[in-house]
């Protein structure tokens, strides 16, 4: 079982046919949430979607990041580096 923040937890079915996802969260009223079971191919789709959005999320940051640095540094005129 693989644990992920705390908050989800990953594992094979009793079967090893099927990979389940659970959410730890709180169970109480609307709150209540049930486990994702994944064949194979659908969790290698999903890591795969979840890889590809990772990567242009931490790009975005380091933009961001880069942009506000310059910002820092440049004073007033850092619009210029649009």
């Amino acid at each position: 079982m693989e644990n992920v923040a705390g908050i989800l937890e990953v594992f094979l079915s009793k079967s090893a046919e099927q990979i389940i996802v659970k959410h730890k969260g709180p169970k109480s009223g609307a709150n209540v949430r049930f486990p994702i079971k994944l064949s194979p191919r659908q969790a290698r789709h999903l890591a795969s979607a979840l890889m590809m959005l990772a990567e242009e999320a931490e790009a975005e940051t380091q933009k961001t990041k880069a942009y506000a640095c310059a910002r820092i540094s440049n004073g007033p005129n850092a619009s210029q580096l649009r």
